[in-house]
């Protein structure tokens, strides 16, 4: 996998051209980054442990059917699209004025945090209507759609995007900044990308900080350590109440932790968001990655109760 970024460049780079004709005023710049592939994506038969939890293709599905039932309260935003051209969408749960965002599958191997927030989504419209009218829920179940399938068949799972960056390492605010995290690629473990929001997974989720979607809370959910990371800022008063709602949701303590007491993460959305006025937690959920069976159910539903508590504490405060 070292080299499909640039394997996955020369595939879409023009063939110089024998005899030299004028471009169109419509062609694009020779700058400008080529398309996402359009390539057709087979759905591959789960066994294992990958039977427990969804593919792309069970999580767009239950989106669509999600929209098509309840057409007045859900909608379903296309993003961007990821290297290899898989759809990144959201549910947009909700009429209310205030724009929450929850998303999963940042990296690409933590399971259940795409479990977590597609099951967000449907408790919310079947338990907790009422807040549909205070706040717009934009859930975004696979942030990371190609490193998810990767990690279906393989061991140890892909964290970054196909380009070998890091999805939460190449945001503006601190990017670059700790010697220890890999400059531009690294496909073992996540780079902070050639520049910040150098990456279409990056650039679908940013759509969200627009003005449009009136977002004022973003959780974002990773795995594992049963942690609740707040970033660098200068209102702890802003955080504290809402942090103590959500640790008061789990059926074990998550400790609350700074983001630079947990490490040292540069480029990292939380702090992005907190640039733009937006209050940013990230939720470490239990203590694996791909757990089974009754633990697996367990830490979902931790994730789940996370997202209400991180919900109905906006929708009060609205």
């Amino acid at each position: 996998m070292l080299g499909i970024g640039r394997t996955f460049a020369r595939l879409f780079t023009p063939r110089a051209n024998k005899t030299a004709t004028p471009q169109a005023e419509t062609s694009p710049k020779p700058s400008e980054p080529p398309a996402p592939s359009p390539a057709v994506h087979v759905r591959r038969k789960a066994t294992g442990l990958a039977a427990e939890y969804r593919d792309h293709f069970d999580f767009q599905d239950e989106m669509k059917a999600l929209a098509s039932e309840n057409p007045d309260k859900v909608k379903l935003l296309e993003l961007g699209h990821s290297v290899k051209g898989r759809v990144i969408s959201a549910m947009s749960i909700g009429t209310g004025p205030v724009g929450l965002v929850v998303s999963g599958l940042v990296h690409g191997c933590e399971w259940t945090t795409g479990e977590a927030t597609m099951e967000l989504g449907k408790r919310l419209l079947k338990d907790r209507p009422e807040l549909l009218d205070k706040v717009t829920l934009l859930a975004v179940p696979v942030s990371n759609p190609d490193a998810h399938e990767v990690s279906r068949g393989v061991i140890g799972g892909q964290r970054a995007n196909l380009n070998g960056v890091d999805p939460n390492r190449n945001w503006p605010v601190n990017w670059g900044t700790n010697a220890n995290t890999p400059k531009q690629i690294c496909h073992e473990y996540g780079g902070t990308g050639p520049s910040p929001l150098s990456e279409p997974e990056t650039q679908a989720l940013a759509e969200l900080t627009d003005q449009k979607h009136n977002v004022k809370g973003w959780l974002d959910l990773h795995s594992h350590g049963e942690i609740l990371l707040t970033p660098g800022n200068d209102r702890p008063q802003a955080y504290e109440g809402l942090i103590a709602d959500m640790q008061k949701s789990t059926s074990k303590p998550y400790k609350a932790l700074n983001i630079q007491e947990f490490q040292d993460i540069p480029g990292s959305l939380a702090d992005y968001c907190e640039s733009k006025g937006i209050i940013a937690v990230g939720a470490e959920l239990g203590t694996k990655h791909k757990p089974r069976g009754d633990e697996r159910e367990a830490v979902v539903q931790d994730g789940v109760n996370l997202g209400m508590a991180f919900v109905e504490h906006f929708a009060r405060e609205s």
